[in-house]
């Protein structure tokens, strides 16, 4: 019940889910810059990292929303 109300919860007319997808999305596609433009490898696995932490926070999101967690 609590991961739902944080799932729903509204900021400027948007869910938490919204943004947390958002950023997921803009993070990956950072990662996938870097890594095509030659960064340093630590930058492209940094941004890399913090993708796939958020893109497990956004699945629990949208799971404990849709099964009432």
């Amino acid at each position: 019940m609590v991961l739902t109300e944080i799932a729903y919860a509204k900021f400027l007319g948007l869910s938490t889910i919204v943004y947390v997808g958002i950023i997921t999305y803009a993070l990956v596609l950072a990662a996938v810059i870097t890594g095509l433009k030659g960064a340093p490898i630590k930058v492209h696995k940094t941004l890399a990292g913090f993708a796939i932490v958020l893109a497990t926070v956004h699945a629990l999101l949208v799971l404990g929303g849709q099964l009432g967690w």
